[in-house]
């Protein structure tokens, strides 16, 4: 697992060069930062001939990558992202698409197909409601079974980021775990997030609107020099074992910016809190209800 940035990207697809940017990011940070498989599929998108749409929520191209951890053989997961532009046609979007195997001749999602959003007229699932010039904090980890990204982080352009974690189930010890995967993105540039359990070979539920976290409601929370931080609980049915790949905490308790480190599952995890100043617009709990005054950390070692 490794840490990748740029602060070269832009949400802005005024041309192509920023379209191709903006995907080879997301590619090296997969790929050659997280050491996930590119899977090659007839039909497949070349980024360094990509060109952007004129119109609002038109794919450009897609990509397929896998999983490369030890349980892939067992519990494989298969993401295709579709690329480009979001709500309008001057904003970054991906659509993405996750299954238990990939028709290679087409690359089409296949086996069990947990979430399918290749359709053309499909809504944008990852996307800045608001395009962005100049220069911006995108940043990103993964491993062989997990990924987190947050791209177009600027600390006045509440609305132009997107985010997204993507990472297998945990055992009481945090260890991964065959039954599934933890999956948490932001829609409308961030405004507000999603997260889902997809249990593996099983149909997913509805998605949480929001994250689904136990939070002092006191802003600053710290006492005697502790900080306290929310962690997102997956809900199957029931309250599950938490994921790493995010943390939440009061805006006064964690500066913009910070880079923090605690031990989690008993081992010590570093997290990534966001420039964003407008903390509301960083992500939604409790239903979907956006809290001020509350940053999201994400996974950052």
């Amino acid at each position: 697992m490794a840490t990748k940035s740029d602060l070269t990207l832009q949400n802005n697809m005024s041309t192509d060069a920023h379209l191709r940017a903006n995907v080879t990011f997301i590619e090296d940070l997969l790929v050659t930062t997280g050491g996930w498989v590119q899977v090659a599929c007839t039909g497949e998108a070349v980024i360094a001939s990509m060109t952007k749409s004129a119109s609002a929520n038109t794919k450009s191209g897609f990509r397929v990558y896998r999983m490369a951890d030890t349980l892939q053989s067992t519990s494989p997961l298969y993401m295709r992202l579709d690329y480009g532009t979001g709500s309008t046609a001057a904003v970054f979007g991906v659509w993405v698409s996750l299954s238990s195997s990939i028709t290679t001749g087409t690359g089409a999602p296949a086996g069990s197909i947990y979430w399918n959003d290749t359709a053309t007229s499909a809504p944008t699932l990852i996307a800045g409601a608001t395009a962005l010039v100049g220069t911006v904090d995108s940043r990103g980890a993964a491993g062989t079974g997990w990924a987190c990204w947050r791209l177009f982080d600027n600390n006045s352009a509440t609305t132009a980021h997107m985010m997204m974690s993507i990472e297998r189930t945990k055992d009481s010890s945090g260890a991964d775990t065959s039954a599934g995967f933890l999956w948490i993105w932001s829609t409308s540039g961030g405004s507000w997030v999603k997260s889902l359990y997809i249990p593996a070979g099983g149909t997913p539920p509805t998605a949480e609107a929001g994250l689904q976290v136990i939070m002092s409601t006191n802003n600053p929370s710290a006492v005697a020099g502790d900080v306290g931080l929310g962690v997102p609980i997956p809900i199957y049915g029931y309250a599950r074992q938490p994921g790493l790949g995010l943390v939440t905490a009061r805006s006064s308790d964690i500066a913009a910016a910070a880079s923090v480190s605690f031990t989690f599952y008993g081992a010590s995890h570093t997290y990534l809190f966001p420039l964003l100043t407008s903390t509301s617009q960083i992500q939604s709990i409790d239903s979907g209800s956006a809290r001020t005054g509350t940053r999201a950390g994400m996974r950052y070692e």
